[in-house]
């Protein structure tokens, strides 16, 4: 549900814009050339869109969303959304012939992360990457998000930070490792047990 405008005066030539709602869904994203690893995005949700359009150059892309509906996993971190748990999700991209989204901020399920997103020519991810990666209790760091095919786990490279091996036990009961990707990991400060660090 989106409307088009374009103005007629002198300054608007080669210029026009889309504004409006859209549902998300991994579906929606692939359709866009986003293809993103399996069981990441789940369900559907409402989500407003800007774009921007100008001759002879890719269009750009804003897009917020509450992302009430749509349930959202990291299993390599332990992490998961449901898909009535609300959050916010603010995201700006190139929409060339290889889609980047160059800025993105996510907040919600006691995750929050700012980083962007480049996509391999066939549409799937390259690599995300988060200046600063904060979940829950146990992690505050840099975190690189590598996509490893179709059907493959992420991998997981951790470049600076603090991570909390106690909390982290805890988060990541029940998650089966033998689906995660390959974790690389270099720490500022890493907290093995009480008293040990």
């Amino acid at each position: 549900d989106v409307t088009f405008n374009q103005g007629f005066g002198p300054s608007d030539k080669g210029r026009s814009g889309i504004a409006g709602n859209i549902t998300l869904s991994d579906a929606a994203l692939r359709d866009l050339g986003v293809t993103l690893p399996k069981d990441m995005i789940k369900g559907s949700g409402p989500a407003q869109i800007k774009v921007d359009l100008v001759a002879d150059q890719p269009a750009q892309l804003a897009l917020t969303s509450e992302l009430r509906g749509l349930g959202l996993s990291i299993p390599a971190l332990g992490w998961s959304k449901p898909a009535l748990q609300g959050g916010q999700l603010e995201l700006a991209a190139v929409l060339g012939k290889v889609p980047e989204v160059t800025s993105l901020r996510f907040d919600g399920a006691g995750l929050s992360a700012m980083g962007k997103i480049t996509l391999q020519d066939g549409g799937g991810l390259d690599a995300a990457s988060f200046d600063r990666v904060q979940l829950d209790d146990w992690l505050d760091a840099a975190v690189t998000l590598e996509g490893r095919g179709e059907g493959r786990a992420v991998g997981v490279n951790i470049t600076s930070g603090a991570v909390d091996l106690r909390q982290l036990a805890v988060k990541r009961s029940g998650v089966n490792s033998a689906e995660d990707g390959p974790m690389q990991v270099r720490l500022d400060r890493l907290t093995v047990s009480d008293g040990i660090a």
